[in-house]
């Protein structure tokens, strides 16, 4: 092998942890945003199991989930707007 391709066989792991860093980047970036919760009753006690749901106002599109055994709900990556 000659110094040119000797060269560029040394590069290619420098081309490829940018590729990866870059492909991180861009999924980091995909989503919108989380809403998160927890259900309590009047006594302030969580409530397992219940049906949390949301609707994007703007598209009408609904979400559904079940609270945890602590009260708890997430939902993840939801485009941006009101809900």
């Amino acid at each position: 092998m000659n110094r040119i391709q000797m060269t560029q066989l040394r590069s290619i792991p420098r081309v490829l942890a940018v590729l990866v860093m870059s492909f991180q980047f861009i999924l980091a970036q995909e989503g919108g945003g989380q809403l998160l919760g927890t259900v309590a009753d009047a006594s302030r006690a969580p409530v397992p199991r219940a049906t949390v749901t949301i609707v994007h106002s703007a598209r009408g599109v609904t979400r559904s989930t079940i609270t945890d055994n602590y009260g708890s709900y997430v939902f993840a990556a939801l485009p941006i707007g009101e809900y």
